[in-house]
């Protein structure tokens, strides 16, 4: 009845856990010593697209080491907002820029935050809720955030031409 090591590579093995995984935040970063869920109140208050301050070493040349910080390259920037008709200001690091002209505009990548993103901040949220909002009413929100979002899945627009019809 000795199970040799050859014979137990062969026995499947049952996960200890055989629930859903549930995860309470999503990770920042990945570091060489694990996992990092943290982020920085001036993080928290900007579109930093997942950058945030890192601390370290100045070492010298006689390998004094000093300590150090590297900040995030984060511009004050105005951008024109297509379902708003006006420009909206945030405090915004060059890869969130990067990211809001591939995704086709600052509307699209608000809408396209996760809800941890953006819960942190109350501007965000309410930019975020506004331009939802316009765009619900307008009929062009899409049906995967119109369910995140919670709103109702014909918007008061189209729902006055389906019953006039």
């Amino acid at each position: 009845a000795e199970m040799s090591l050859k014979n137990f590579l062969k026995v499947p093995l049952r996960p200890i856990f055989d629930g859903p995984a549930v995860f309470i935040k999503k990770p920042t970063a990945t570091t060489k010593y694990g996992v990092n869920y943290h982020r920085s109140n001036k993080a928290k208050e900007g579109l930093y697209h997942g950058k945030d301050r890192m601390f370290g070493h100045s070492i010298s040349h006689s390998h004094t080491r000093s300590k150090r910080r590297w900040e995030p390259n984060v511009q004050n920037k105005r951008i024109w907002s297509e379902a708003l008709d006006d420009f909206v200001q945030f405090k915004m690091t060059t890869k969130a820029m990067k990211e809001a002209d591939n995704v086709g505009g600052i509307d699209n990548y608000i809408l396209s935050l996760d809800n941890n993103a953006v819960a942190e901040s109350n501007y965000i949220t309410k930019v975020r809720d506004q331009i939802a909002s316009r765009l619900y009413h307008r009929g062009l929100l899409e049906d995967r955030v119109i369910k995140r979002l919670g709103y109702d899945k014909i918007p008061p627009v189209l729902a006055i031409d389906v019953e006039s019809k």
